[in-house]
């Protein structure tokens, strides 16, 4: 059995195959180093970058290892196709050497760097965050920062005696001004405190940290918020229920809410149902027009007061057997100074009351204005 060399540029996994996708970036066009950065990771990944850069050359047609490479170039070419838009795909030379389509997509989507630089710096000085919360905020400087990366490369010695560590500092000082950037964006009336306390640490926290500070903030005010929003529902529900009971009117006669003068009882006259049959304990009270009303016309008071009377046997009143007419000296004993005419009243508004008395309907009775007494 002939041993496999796994770390052979020629090795292909068995899961491997042509409709694989080997990077999660899609070649649209107008990304193309975005693309580029993912696709060379991924073959880096796979060994096989160098096939990209002509590091392995075609072998001969009569080496022994022509079969592998022309097996691995074609997976190669398959992987590459297979990153690229379909609208995008068809407009595509075909090449049966990957090295010769990676040459071609170099020159024809490979922009100049001048304008691209300018658009992302133009992109990250309009980026803040309106509202967003601080993750997708951050997402998108982050976003910007990497594509630009990829144009204006880091500088480094290149004779390596430098002895000042001015590669670190160089670092720091990237990363400072990526954090005044992500500062700068954040919502003045949310993280204005937050961020001038951040600043007025020196040496200032890594971007990292103040992210994390930042994300603590806004959880800190997102349940406050929550809190605040409960306690003013529960606020305006008081104040909705105290404002009905104030906007009960006020009787000027009386003086209690719920009525205005022109409805008050003691003006008008008490009705029938007044005081649940008690009003009889009111006494005498002025009605319209400055007369007398007594607390005879009340409903359930003035039943009350005939069935507690002393009525003398045989007379005709409600409830008794005897149909014989009442006499003055009877009628004087149950309801004194009431003239004829007041007694046919009192009798009928009594029958009323019993005939509703005896179906189980809630007391009630005709009314009576103070004019009616007399007629």
């Amino acid at each position: 059995m002939v041993a496999v060399d796994l770390a052979s540029p020629y090795y292909l996994h068995p899961s491997d195959h042509p409709g694989m996708t080997i990077c999660p970036v899609v070649l649209k066009g107008d990304n193309f180093q975005e693309w580029e950065k993912s696709i060379r990771n991924a073959f880096r990944a796979k060994r096989k970058l160098s096939f990209l850069d002509g590091m392995v050359p075609k072998p001969d047609d009569d080496a022994k290892e022509i079969e592998d490479w022309w097996s691995v170039n074609s997976m190669l070419v398959a992987w590459v196709l297979q990153s690229i838009e379909p609208s995008l795909r068809s407009t595509i030379t075909y090449y049966e050497t990957v090295q010769e389509l990676w040459d071609d997509l170099q020159q024809r989507f490979s922009i100049g760097n001048g304008p691209r630089i300018h658009q992302l710096r133009s992109d990250l000085t309009r980026c803040v965050q309106r509202g967003q919360n601080v993750a997708t905020y951050y997402g998108h400087l982050k976003k910007i920062w990497d594509e630009l990366s990829t144009y204006v490369k880091a500088r480094g010695c290149n004779c390596g005696h430098c002895t000042c560590n001015w590669m670190a500092d160089l670092s720091k000082e990237r990363e400072d001004e990526r954090l005044h950037q992500f500062l700068m964006g954040l919502d003045d009336d949310l993280y204005g405190t937050l961020r001038s306390n951040i600043l007025a640490q020196d040496p200032l926290p890594p971007l990292n940290r103040a992210y994390a500070l930042v994300v603590q903030e806004e959880r800190h005010k997102t349940m406050t918020k929550s809190r605040d929003t409960r306690n003013q529902g529960m606020a305006f529900a008081m104040r909705d229920a105290s404002s009905r009971r104030h906007d009960k009117p006020t009787c000027v006669n009386c003086g209690h809410s719920g009525h205005v003068a022109s409805s008050c009882f003691k003006i008008i006259g008490y009705p029938e149902w007044w005081n649940n049959g008690r009003g009889n304990d009111k006494g005498i009270e002025k009605g319209k027009g400055g007369k007398s009303t007594s607390a005879i016309g009340r409903g359930k008071g003035v039943a009350n007061a005939a069935q507690n009377a002393n009525i003398p046997t045989g007379s005709n009143v409600i409830g008794s057997t005897n149909t014989a007419p009442l006499t003055s000296q009877d009628r004087t004993a149950l309801i004194p100074a009431l003239n004829d005419d007041q007694w046919n009243v009192v009798l009928n508004m009594f029958k009323n009351i019993t005939q509703r008395n005896s179906s189980n309907e809630h007391l009630t009775g005709p009314h009576f204005e103070d004019g009616d007494w007399g007629r």
